[in-house]
């Protein structure tokens, strides 16, 4: 790991620290918040030497129908949305997220977009699962601990 990078993350650390007292510390470079139905995962990640992302995610719902009616569904959502989008992973879960640059990161532009992307991920997992079935994010960690 770069000194760029261990810098972001223990920026990281502090402000979750700071701001989220329900937080799980993933690992010492990942962190997760709990928001309604979901979570939210923070993780920094170089895309270059010199400059990193914070990749904000919410596994919104799992399962689900995937069909045309619920992809087209989620590409209006994306077009309505001012920030974040809808996406498909190579299993179907349906994920919500943003990204922002971690150089000089403000602390209330992070914040602002966790808390964001945990009500748009909580909004809509319920719209999803009422048209094409399947678990939101915290029910299907529910079922994984049993």
């Amino acid at each position: 790991m770069n000194s760029k990078l261990a810098d972001t993350n223990q920026k990281l650390k502090s402000f979750f620290e700071n701001n989220f007292n329900e937080t799980t510390f993933f690992d010492e470079e990942s962190f997760i918040v709990s928001k309604g139905s979901t979570q939210v995962l923070v993780k920094a990640e170089n895309i270059t030497e010199d400059h990193i992302v914070i990749d904000i995610i919410s596994h919104v719902v799992k399962g689900a129908n995937v069909d045309d009616n619920l992809k087209n569904f989620l590409l209006r959502a994306n077009s309505e949305l001012k920030f974040g989008a809808f996406g498909l992973l190579f299993d179907d879960t349906i994920t919500f997220q943003h990204s922002i640059l971690a150089n000089e990161f403000s602390e209330i532009d992070l914040k602002s977009s966790i808390n964001a992307v945990a009500s748009v991920s909580d909004y809509y997992d319920d719209i999803i699962v009422e048209k094409s079935g399947g678990k939101r994010a915290l029910e299907d960690l529910n079922d994984e601990a049993n």
